[in-house]
């Protein structure tokens, strides 16, 4: 495989309104670009490339649309409405400053104009986003509670939830139970990793975590034993 790189703009990492969604994007498409900087790669594409999901993908194209770092312009084939592809080009604001030489590098399939491979990303690219979720501040009872939970997704997000969730007045150890439980659960069924509700999810409005405050998976002997009695009375 041909060396290459990519480059990143310092304003592009530097920018404090971006979160590592879209800097992640930003790089994906840059390793995509021909010499005119546009590309079409799928949502699928960019996702797996970057390691995130495709909600990801979306929300960190519309952080860089909205704060002037590409442009989308969605093509369909002629003569229906059915979306056929969507066009990116990065716009000034990126290739502009005074860094604008300084850049990241990444290693690629070879040159602008071949088609796009699966690449391995260098550690510099790879640890943007590790140092911006890293940056934020978990609380000690959140990291209990994230170890304990099945599912290792959008941690920034569930930890929101989970503030939110405690303000509402729900005690940190119940939450906690709550996680060992749905844990028991998944892993006695071998339950797949899709099949595991976000984090965050089992957190939300609806509060589906009280319902594994007991459940039958870490049912005791004697719990069982006195239910079971309690129905034959």
């Amino acid at each position: 495989m041909a060396e290459g790189w990519t480059k990143v703009e310092n304003c592009v990492i530097d920018d404090s309104s971006l979160t590592y969604k879209g800097r992640l994007v930003y790089v994906v498409l840059g390793r995509h670009m021909n010499g005119d900087r546009k590309c079409y790669p799928s949502l699928r594409r960019i996702a797996q490339v970057a390691g995130i999901s495709k909600h990801s993908v979306m929300r960190g194209i519309e952080e860089l649309v909205k704060y002037g770092y590409i442009s989308a312009e969605k093509r369909y084939v002629p003569g229906t409405k059915e979306h056929d592809r969507t066009i990116y080009r990065t716009c000034n604001r990126a290739g502009g400053g005074a860094n604008k030489n300084h850049v990241v590098q990444m290693s690629t399939g070879g040159g602008a104009n071949e088609t796009p491979q699966v690449v391995q990303m260098s550690t510099r690219t790879r640890t943007i986003k590790q140092d911006l979720e890293n940056n934020t501040s978990y609380t000690p009872e959140f990291e209990n509670w994230w170890a304990a939970y099945p599912r290792k997704v959008e941690k920034r997000a569930a930890f929101g939830k989970y503030k939110a969730t405690v303000k509402k007045g729900a005690d940190p150890k119940e939450l906690l139970l709550a996680a060992k439980n749905y844990k028991a659960i998944c892993e006695s069924e071998d339950r797949e990793s899709r099949y595991i509700k976000h984090p965050a999810t089992f957190l939300g409005p609806a509060e589906p975590w009280r319902e594994y405050l007991v459940c039958e998976a870490t049912k005791t002997p004697e719990q069982v034993a006195a239910e079971m009695f309690g129905r034959g009375g």
